[in-house]
């Protein structure tokens, strides 16, 4: 067996919730424990999830950038839009290194949604409206999800 991280921190957040924390005297030590140990839950459900959800925000982005780079007038913004929209594999997957890239494409998709709020033609309004649905995709897969305390907790009858 292969211990995976987000197992490792769910064993020991478990630990906390229900052994250390009830064995702590007055409510503030064990309330700490015990929210100590639901945040060890959410991010190791973020750890198990966060190269998948920046490798899709990446590729979400660049195939933005793609379709909107023909209908940008400004020729810096549109030169920037092909180079990025036919961005190249990252060098490795390691967070840091896809977080990195995935600032880039943000920084270049928030000039562009800019560019894109001054025109005043349908298409435009219609990348702002591919902009937003992005935006709240990526909010949405992002949310950290509330770890399941029913796990070990016998059914009452």
């Amino acid at each position: 067996m292969r211990p995976e991280l987000p197992t490792i921190m769910n064993g020991l957040a478990a630990t906390l919730r229900e052994k250390v924390a009830p064995a702590l005297e007055g409510d503030y030590a064990g309330g700490s424990v015990g929210m100590i140990s639901i945040m060890i839950d959410m991010a190791a459900g973020s750890i198990d999830s966060a190269v998948d959800i920046r490798l899709r925000e990446i590729e979400s982005m660049r195939a933005i950038f793609a379709e909107a780079a023909s209908h940008i007038s400004d020729a810096s913004l549109s030169s920037d839009l092909v180079t990025a929209g036919t961005g190249q594999p990252p060098a490795d997957y390691k967070i840091s290194t896809l977080n990195e890239i995935h600032d880039d494409l943000s920084r270049l998709l928030i000039r562009l949604h800019t560019w894109l709020d001054e025109q005043t033609d349908e298409t435009s309004g219609q990348m702002v409206q591919r902009i937003l649905a992005y935006l709240l995709q990526s909010a949405a897969e992002r949310m950290p999800a509330m770890p399941d305390f029913s796990e070990g907790v016998a059914e009452e009858s």
